[in-house]
């Protein structure tokens, strides 16, 4: 038995199969290992074991080297997270910056930041957009008044500035002239200040300025050396009137003798540029003489127009113009005349432009179809089928002006002065006794005089205002 296993060990060492293990236990071993002479088996088997042997799988024995097991990997001296000093420095916030907020606002208007954007720089050059966390300040900016004001926004103590403008809000254009005369005279209630020049050059010429101001109680114009106050009343037939008071430099104030409409205290009182003698009140009065003009049988060549005002900064107002032929004590005027005005958004009149220019002899035209046609002057009679007269009239380009007379007016809308800023005590001036004294003598209470004006004959006030009436 031992002898068996012997060869068996053995066998599995050359790596001999089962089988073949087998085949060999039928052999007949009488003794001995070597009288069994297997010699004819060892040559076929014992070959292949040389090949096989090399499984000396034995070096597993450098697998066993699990040396690995060096473990002294374990001195993960990685830790030197020193590296992770995330204690860097935390950024800081440097500066921030706005962009795209709105900048142009109109009187009346509600304050908007628009697409504001604010953006914060860091010290380590990022950037953020911080809109919804920053602040807006503009308790600085008044919509009410037109001017440059300041907003500044904030974010984490960090603020940065942008400016906004305000102005007024433009005035509205009317469709027609019409429509802005009728506006105009409601607009003049809110008139506080102005004045006109009025020149004249040509055979002689001359300038002067006058200056007023709309009051609450009053209205005042300043001319050189002395100033007149309206002051609205009404007289004993309980009608609207004004008193006119003078108030000259030197010398105490007095009430003139006449009673002026109650519409002088409107604004400036104007003689028309046309008509004579006539006087007008207020600058809507003025130009509406003139407007009014567009029916008359001496009126032609008429041209209105809405736009730009060349000669009053080319603001967006109304211009109208046209020929005349005005009638004097039986000589004629051949005028053209040219009209800009604007009004403000409260539809005062704001600006006034009047040009008129008069061509030709006006001292010895009175005949209109006997005028020299060298003048440059033509004036062609035309009748309708009512049998009305009219007149067209032309004036060429190189006719010669004799004298143009203009106006301008420039008015100011705001706050109306006071009464308080009136210099004297307007009851002073309104005087309701007094004598009258002719040729010497005084006229007592229920006394008559008779006196003729027109041989110098004229009463003079006495106990009252140094006043001739």
């Amino acid at each position: 038995m031992k002898k068996k296993l012997l060869v068996l060990s053995t066998l599995a060492l050359l790596g001999i199969s089962s089988a073949c293990l087998t085949s060999c236990n039928e052999i007949e071993v009488p003794g001995s290992l070597t009288t069994s002479a297997p010699t004819t088996i060892a040559p076929t088997t014992v070959a292949p074991t040389t090949t096989v042997a090399p499984t000396t799988v034995a070096p597993t024995t450098t697998v066993a080297p699990t040396t690995v097991a060096p473990t002294t990997v374990a001195p993960t001296t990685v830790a030197p997270t020193t590296a992770a000093p995330t204690t860097t420095v935390e950024k800081q916030l440097s500066s921030i910056a706005v962009s795209g907020g709105k900048t142009d606002f109109t009187v009346g208007d509600e304050f908007s930041v628009g697409s504001l954007v604010v953006t914060a720089t860091y010290s380590d050059n990022s950037t953020e957009d911080v809109t919804l966390k920053a602040s807006v300040d503009s308790s600085a900016v008044t919509l009410t008044a037109a001017g440059t004001y300041t907003v500044t926004v904030t974010y984490e103590g960090q603020t940065a500035t942008y400016d906004v403008a305000v102005v007024e809000a433009p005035a509205k254009l009317y469709n027609s002239i019409d429509d802005a005369l009728d506006a105009a005279f409601d607009g003049e209630e809110f008139v506080a200040s102005g004045n006109l020049v009025e020149s004249i050059s040509g055979g002689y010429s001359y300038s002067t300025t006058y200056d007023y101001v709309y009051g609450v109680d009053y209205v005042k114009f300043i001319q050189s050396d002395s100033a007149k106050y309206f002051v609205p009343t009404t007289n004993a037939d309980g009608l609207d009137i004004a008193i006119a008071v003078i108030a000259p430099e030197s010398g105490d104030p007095y009430k003139d003798s006449y009673e002026h409409e109650f519409e002088s205290t409107k604004g400036f009182e104007y003689t028309k540029p046309l008509g004579g003698y006539e006087n007008v009140y207020g600058a809507a009065e003025l130009i509406e003489s003139l407007y009014n003009l567009k029916g008359n049988a001496y009126a032609s060549k008429f041209v209105e127009s809405i736009g730009e005002c060349s000669h009053l900064e080319n603001e967006q107002g109304y211009m109208f113009s046209f020929n005349y032929i005005s009638e004097n004590y039986g000589s004629y005027k051949f005028c053209r005349v040219t009209v800009e005005f604007t009004l403000t958004k409260e539809d005062a009149i704001s600006k006034v432009y009047i040009n008129v220019e008069e061509f030709g002899n006006s001292a010895y035209y009175s005949d209109l179809e006997a005028i020299p046609a060298e003048s440059g002057i033509t004036v062609t009679k035309k009748t309708d089928l009512d049998g009305l007269d009219s007149y067209e009239l032309e004036i060429a380009e190189t006719a010669t002006s004799e004298y143009q007379k203009t106006y301008t007016v420039a008015q100011e809308v705001g706050e109306k002065a006071a009464a308080s800023e009136v210099p004297f005590d307007l009851e002073k001036a309104f005087y309701t006794s007094f004598n009258l004294k002719l040729d010497g003598q005084v006229l007592k209470d229920g006394e008559t005089l008779n006196f003729d004006i027109d041989n110098g004959s004229d009463p003079d006030v006495v106990n009252g205002p140094n006043k001739r009436i």
